[in-house]
């Protein structure tokens, strides 16, 4: 079995603090002084840097089996996967090496905020292997959260990549979803594009819901035609709550959610040109041709930005703590304000109220309690206990 060029990453052992071990793929090149310097990718022998190396794998090990991991970065309380279109493939080598089963999810505005209102789709989002960014809004807000310069995925961008990488990878792939007839015209498309595309079948799911019966037989008609990865167009939430209940299931190495691609690809509604996916305004493009369609899922953009804005906020409050923990650490700020017990304010009145807020508004509850201090009120709470709850240190 074809095995990709996997750079040289060291990890601890779980449970061996000082064993290392060494996760490397066969054909591995090892130059001279590698020892030496363990995080350290094969860039000095090839001149750049192994994709792989990008995805910043990590293993854990659960119930005495090592599990491949990469690292997320959180946007609204959904984890995502800030990797590139080419990190896949090699990557889903790996998983087809390992005997391993996921799925993968196209994660943009519209299905984060899907998942606030929608438990399974939330646990569904949770749960797959690799929650990538589809979607500018994403990738904006992971700047205005300091996550630096990251890249968008997109499920058309992803299956276009995946079947031209695919070829030499020996990758069989499986279409499921779409109307009546779209996943053939999507298969004549993407043969004519890519030759020596290995297709391995395709179906159309009726639109509603299948009985046990009905699903296991098409869960044995995919198996029957052993495929490397399905590619799934049921729209969200619909696709990514199919993934999660058919992952394992389905003996194939990746399930992958991508929504509109079917479409795209098959001819039946045009795809953006390309200058306008560069610069992020498919959004645009798709509400000027389906407005009626597109409208409402737009409407989610502004909520998605006001959780993006109240998680910046929150991380700001974060950075202040562990600027000031040591200062609050030696109780300078004790003796200033109202550090006393009760003491009535100016007029012989009783102390302003503190009105109780939770963690999350505590940037407000210190504005509140600062203006009034400013206006002669007087506290039992000191300065140091009020700057405590307003950056979230214990």
């Amino acid at each position: 079995m074809w095995m990709p060029h996997v750079s040289r990453r060291w990890i601890r052992g779980v449970g061996h603090p000082n064993r290392k071990l060494n996760l490397c793929g066969a054909r591995q090149r090892e130059s001279k002084g590698a020892e030496s310097a363990p995080h350290e990718t094969n860039a000095r022998n090839h001149g750049r840097e192994s994709p792989l190396a990008r995805l910043h794998l990590r293993i854990i090990i659960i119930n005495g089996v090592f599990v491949m991991r990469t690292h997320t970065l959180p946007i609204a309380a959904v984890d995502f996967n800030f990797v590139q279109a080419s990190d896949i493939p090699p990557l889903i080598d790996l998983w087809r090496h390992d005997g391993r089963r996921g799925y993968v999810t196209l994660v943009n505005p519209h299905s984060v905020m899907m998942c606030r209102r929608d438990e399974r789709m939330r646990e569904a989002t949770r749960g797959a292997d690799l929650a990538l960014p589809d979607g500018v809004g994403v990738v904006l807000a992971a700047r205005l959260l300091g996550y630096g310069r990251r890249y968008r995925v997109t499920g058309p961008a992803l299956m276009l990549h995946l079947c031209d990488a695919g070829r030499v990878r020996g990758l069989r792939h499986f279409f499921f979803g779409g109307r009546v007839g779209v996943a053939e015209q999507l298969v004549e498309h993407l043969s004519v594009e890519y030759p020596g595309l290995e297709v391995a079948g395709t179906y159309c799911p009726p639109f509603r819901a299948l009985a046990d019966e009905e699903d296991a037989q098409v869960v044995a008609h995919i198996n029957a035609t052993r495929p490397d990865v399905v590619w799934v167009g049921m729209g969200a939430p619909k696709q990514e709550k199919w993934m999660a209940d058919h992952v394992g299931r389905i003996r194939a190495t990746a399930l992958v959610g991508v929504g509109a691609a079917f479409d795209f690809h098959s001819g039946n509604v045009p795809w953006a040109p390309r200058w306008v996916r560069r610069i992020g305004c498919e959004w645009a493009y798709r509400l000027a041709r389906e407005p009626r369609r597109m409208w409402r899922r737009n409407l989610d953009s502004p909520l998605f930005l006001w959780h993006v804005g109240i998680q910046a906020v929150a991380s700001l409050g974060g950075r202040i703590g562990r600027i000031l923990q040591p200062v609050l650490d030696r109780g300078l700020f004790d003796d200033l304000g109202g550090g006393g017990g009760g003491a009535a304010g100016a007029g012989g009145g009783s102390p302003p109220a503190i009105r109780a807020v939770p963690r999350s508004d505590a940037l407000a509850s210190t504005i509140i309690n600062i203006f009034a201090m400013s206006n002669g009120g007087s506290y039992t709470l000191s300065k140091s206990e009020i700057l405590r709850r307003a950056v979230g240190a214990r």
